[in-house]
């Protein structure tokens, strides 16, 4: 084939920009305004962040994290996969 794409790195690569993409949303929504319930968009950084970290930003934080520990532990052998075999 004319185009052949060696899979394995093209998934590797792909998994690295999501967790990138959602590790940055995590940024993003720090700063991100929202609507308050009387209708008025609420643009505080303070109040904004306040509310992110009451909301979903400890579910982010662990999805993300969750998701770089497993590519480093066990994708391809990853960097702490093979700390993991010293012991």
């Amino acid at each position: 084939s004319a185009f052949q794409v060696d899979e394995v790195g093209f998934v590797i690569a792909a998994g690295w920009v999501t967790t990138t993409f959602w590790a940055l949303d995590i940024g993003v929504s720090f700063i991100s305004a929202y609507h308050r319930p009387d209708g008025l968009i609420e643009t505080r950084l303070k109040k904004i962040a306040g509310r992110y970290i009451s909301t979903w930003f400890c579910f982010d934080l662990t999805l993300v994290l969750v998701d770089i520990f497993a590519r480093l532990w066990f994708v391809g052998g990853g960097v702490l996969g093979r700390v993991g075999k010293l012991w």
